[in-house]
């Protein structure tokens, strides 16, 4: 029975040159675990190659979408340019060097069904840069359970299975640490805001309420 990935296989998809990376099933789970659970298997320094080529693959899929559509295409966020775009949130990705970015949970699930939510360039872009705007880290879990088997990972961005079911009775995500637990619900709440009122609300939750509360922000639909 197939799992997901190990980190060994996560290295040698870094090894490979660009043209010859894919995303196996093997590959996928790693992120759909994350996005299904919130834990964080796997080192970044493993992670980060398979995070930023999935990421540029899903810029470029909805870019070449867009070039299809009847009528011009929608202006991307300050008029730059798909290359310029590309570049720069690649680069805020890379800016997470040592640990993977609060929002893992939130960013995994994009870029594995990013158009079940954002079917154009911009609105996927916006979503993109609020998560990585929220600097905060996340450590991997010092002792992840065993790899599950693919065919126990729920579909991503839709009715997500209870923790419990990946973590066992009494066990906490990403480890032992209460502290990492708490990051862990923290960034729950982070992934509701970004989705209902955007960065604003995200800063709010991993720094605590505001005298007034958070205030919505209006995106428009998807």
């Amino acid at each position: 029975m197939d799992t997901v990935a190990s980190e060994e296989d996560l290295q040698n998809f870094a090894r490979l040159p660009q043209q010859q990376r894919k995303l196996t099933q093997t590959l996928r789970g790693v992120l759909a675990e994350t996005a299904a659970t919130g834990l964080i298997r796997y080192r970044w320094e493993a992670l980060q190659p398979l995070v930023a080529w999935q990421l540029n693959r899903v810029l470029e899929d909805l870019h070449a979408e867009s070039q299809v559509e009847v009528g011009p295409p929608a202006p991307l966020p300050d008029n730059e340019t798909f290359p310029e775009l590309q570049a720069r949130l690649l680069a805020e990705l890379a800016a997470f060097v040592s640990e993977a970015p609060f929002t893992m949970q939130r960013l995994c699930e994009l870029l594995l069904e990013a158009q079940k939510q954002y079917h154009s360039l911009p609105k996927l872009a916006l979503a993109v840069e609020r998560l990585l705007m929220v600097t905060l880290t996340v450590p991997h879990a010092p002792d992840p359970p065993p790899r599950p088997p693919l065919s126990s990972l729920p579909p991503i961005n839709e009715t997500p299975a209870p923790a419990a079911s990946y973590f066992g009775q009494g066990a906490v995500p990403n480890g032992v640490d209460p502290h990492v637990h708490a990051t862990s619900s923290h960034n729950e709440a982070a992934n509701v805001a970004e989705r209902n009122f955007g960065l604003a609300s995200a800063a709010v939750t991993a720094s605590g309420p505001t005298e007034n509360g958070p205030q919505p922000m209006d995106e428009g639909t998807s």
